[in-house]
């Protein structure tokens, strides 16, 4: 008697999307997506412990059909590409006929990888008792490995070797604007352009400028506060009273604006509420601080507000699969789809991409 053998379904590709959150998996064929609830993500049902413990926390595996699994990535990830991904055991096929899969696969870099943004921010204007410390902040999902240098010898030195964010240095050289550049590389070896902070070291005894946090990545729906923090000098002086006040730090005129109603407070704290910041943009506002005693004499810092974008949501009315006829047209209708970002009853402004597989 004849028999028909069913192979266990194995990982056609998995590579990295263009940001490096998600890992993006796709079987050669239906599965039974390792018996996963809707409502189940957690990986240890479908992945290798060993493999789970590169993934970060938290890390979330989603079915977003019997063909593909979609391994969210926590902030602490450390898995690259060229690492293998691990099979847990517990997927079949979908008709149940097949052993179960313990496939491996090599995880591939994305086709287009987006290439980071840095930027590098500090003090403008620092007195002559305290050390200069620059600090580097980057669009990428994962951190970087910086390249610092200066065309200060004197700083330069003192760089070379370096590749933390946040690099701290001395400087003699006073009453002089000194300039610092940077280059981040992430995980996907792209290298960002190179940002570049200029200072100046002064023979006064000027307060500096901190804030809290220390950068700002929000949502367009979500509220802002920044703090500005003053430091007082090192140096043995009178410690006086300060004022303060923001403004926008707009590098070209295609930077985004924000409202100059929004900027007008005197307090050390900066509230920008939810709507007021566009997705996918970044802002600088400067914190400026002045003495009581004499407004001439005035120190500034810059922040950075990176405002993210969320996922597109796809959607095809009707659910994920659907029985059509041979003798009859099949209209699949996206228009359910939307941009997270945009209100619900808005023009979502979406461009739409439709593909085809034939997967039996």
């Amino acid at each position: 008697a004849g028999f028909i053998f069913w192979s266990a379904p194995t990982i056609l590709n998995v590579e990295f999307d263009q940001v490096g959150t998600l890992i993006l998996v796709e079987f050669n064929q239906q599965t039974n997506r390792g018996n996963m609830a809707v409502t189940d993500d957690d990986c240890a049902l479908v992945l290798d412990a060993d493999f789970i413990a590169k993934l970060g926390t938290p890390s979330r595996c989603v079915w977003t059909s019997d063909w593909d699994l979609s391994v969210h990535l926590g902030p602490d990830a450390t898995v690259v590409p060229g690492d293998t991904i691990q099979l847990l055991g517990n997927i079949t096929s979908s008709n149940g006929l097949s052993p179960f899969s313990t496939a491996t696969a090599t995880i591939l870099t994305p086709l287009s990888p987006l290439i980071p943004d840095i930027f590098a921010m500090g003090t403008p204007v620092v007195d002559r008792c305290t050390d200069v410390t620059v600090e580097s902040f980057s669009t990428s999902a994962r951190g970087l490995t910086y390249e610092w240098g200066s065309d200060t010898p004197a700083i330069d030195s003192q760089l070379i070797g370096y590749t933390g964010s946040t690099p701290t240095f001395t400087v003699d050289e006073q009453d002089v604007v000194h300039a610092v550049y940077v280059q981040g590389r992430d995980f996907f070896d792209e290298y960002s352009d190179i940002a570049v902070f200029e200072f100046m070291k002064l023979s006064d005894a000027a307060p500096q400028i901190s804030f809290f946090p220390a950068t700002t990545s929000t949502f367009a729906d979500e509220d802002v506060i920044i703090q500005a923090i003053a430091v007082f000098s090192a140096c043995p002086v009178p410690k006086e009273s300060l004022s303060f006040s923001w403004k926008q730090v707009r590098d070209s005129d295609t930077d985004p604006v924000i409202d100059a109603s929004l900027l007008t407070g005197t307090s050390s704290q900066l509230a920008l509420l939810s709507g007021n910041l566009e997705a996918g943009k970044t802002y600088k506002v400067a914190a400026v601080i002045s003495m009581s005693s004499d407004s001439s004499k005035t120190s500034e810092s810059t922040h950075v507000i990176t405002v993210k974008q969320r996922p597109l949501k796809a959607k095809i009315s009707g659910g994920s699969a659907k029985e059509a006829s041979s003798l009859k047209s099949l209209f699949l209708d996206g228009t359910a789809s939307r941009d997270p970002d945009v209100a619900a009853d808005a023009d979502q402004g979406l461009a739409y991409k439709w593909a085809c597989k034939v997967k039996d």
